[in-house]
């Protein structure tokens, strides 16, 4: 009986410690969160409802935030931001990895997209999420985004991932970066999309507005893509065109990969008149599963 009780006052400790641990760091993070906010002041007013501390994943969740940034008409509603890590010494964060949940579109609104979404089926409200993940290296002015993805239910998931050279990250030069990109420098990247029903839908819609049924649709995109493609014979192209042709008759999986041989300028690269040329120089790679 003695044993029972010992180990049944050890439990109770164990969970009184856990929460007091809990409230305590909590209170931390809120102190953290409120100086971050401030820092950020200057690029986005950020507002928030409740915090919450994780002790195992020691991951901070804010909710119901609300983003406004300058120049916006609205501002961006979250249901919670989760700050899995997060630079909290620089102006403007060198690194941050967070994922905002619960992001509401309403189709209600009457705007054209709204219009267009409810054209595929969709109704009310579609809620996505976004990830995000970077790191800048101040010393090499390079920018590794690891993650920049966004994903809804229903719809789908776009990912990004992107390598820049020759970038500022402070606050004066990110206001003057719509001057300067042609100067920033392309190492690499990926985009990767992955179908949940939108690209069926789009299909499907557009098979109705023309008057066909979707495999007679399907063939003869497949067979308009085909005959624009330029160079069959050129393997950049070649590889295009079967991927995309593969994702058109079973919409799942679509990526592009670049990897030039060396780091392209952005200005550059939208100079390039021939499509042919500028596949070859950043080295594109497409695959469809």
């Amino acid at each position: 009986m003695r044993k029972k009780y010992s180990v049944l006052l050890v439990l109770l400790v164990l969970v009184g410690l856990y929460f007091g641990a809990k409230v305590y760091l909590t209170g931390l993070c809120r102190k953290e969160a409120d100086a971050t906010i401030a820092r950020l002041a200057p690029y986005a007013a950020v507002r928030y409802g409740g915090i919450s501390f994780n002790v195992f994943t020691m991951h901070t969740t804010l909710s119901d935030v609300t983003i406004a940034t300058p120049g916006a008409s609205e501002s961006l509603r979250v249901q919670e931001l989760v700050v899995n890590d997060v630079d909290r010494h620089a102006q403007f964060p060198q690194y941050l990895s967070v994922t905002l949940k619960g992001i509401a579109v309403d189709l209600r609104e009457g705007s054209e997209l709204a219009e267009n979404f409810k054209k595929l089926g969709y109704k009310d409200k579609i809620f996505y999420d976004v990830d995000v993940d970077y790191i800048y290296d101040n010393q090499k002015r390079e920018l590794f985004i690891k993650k920049l993805a966004v994903q809804a239910k229903d719809v789908g998931r776009l990912a990004l991932e992107l390598h820049l050279g020759n970038i500022g990250f402070d606050q004066t030069q990110l206001l003057t970066l719509l001057f300067t990109y042609p100067s920033v420098l392309l190492y690499d990247g990926k985009i990767q999309y992955v179908d949940d029903s939108l690209a069926s839908r789009i299909m499907a819609d557009q098979a109705k507005d023309s008057h066909q049924d979707i495999a007679s649709y399907k063939k003869s995109i497949i067979a308009s893509m085909k005959e624009q493609a330029g160079d069959k014979n050129d393997p950049y192209i070649r590889e295009a065109t079967t991927s995309l042709e593969k994702f058109i008759n079973t919409p799942d999986t679509f990526s592009i990969s670049v990897a030039p041989e060396q780091p392209q300028p952005i200005g550059r690269l939208l100079r390039l008149q021939h499509p042919a040329a500028l596949l070859r120089l950043l080295r594109l790679h497409f695959s469809a599963s």
